[in-house]
């Protein structure tokens, strides 16, 4: 009986470790590809500079869109001064951009590098400290 359960839990756990394993393979991979891919046309359009940028998916009904990651990226914004830009974009309003970055949930936040690859995907709340150190690994110098 006991055996039964160890091997019980040992299976249960071998499954975990396994699903945990390819969800982040899958997740490196989609991230991986939309790096490789070039700049999207509407970047431009929404104001891409060359600078990096953090695209901020959000929508009107998100609560934690206005309560959390709002603030965020104020807290952001002032750290940065014009080392990068923030762009909000309403996932309802642009839902072909939505689609390009595979945005799962709201609020997701996209880091581009000068390029306007991806550097970074966020789905869900993203602290100014985790997007700060992602535009940082993406080539932005951070004013002292």
């Amino acid at each position: 009986m006991m055996m039964e359960r160890l091997a019980i839990i040992l299976i249960v756990f071998t499954g975990l470790f396994l699903a945990q394993r390819s969800l982040a393979w899958l997740l490196r991979r989609r991230q991986d590809s939309l790096a490789q891919a070039d700049p999207l046309p509407w970047l431009q359009s929404i104001g891409f500079d060359g600078r990096a940028t953090v695209l901020y998916f959000w929508g009107e009904n998100c609560h934690t869109c206005h309560t959390r990651q709002q603030p965020a990226l104020e807290s952001l914004g002032q750290s940065l001064g014009s080392a990068a830009q923030i762009v909000p974009v309403d996932a309802y309003e642009a839902p072909e951009a939505a689609s390009a970055f595979q945005v799962m949930t709201l609020p997701t936040t996209v880091v581009l590098n000068d390029r306007g690859q991806v550097a970074a995907i966020n789905h869900g709340f993203a602290n100014a400290e985790r997007l700060l150190q992602q535009l940082q690994a993406a080539g932005v110098a951070i004013p002292v």
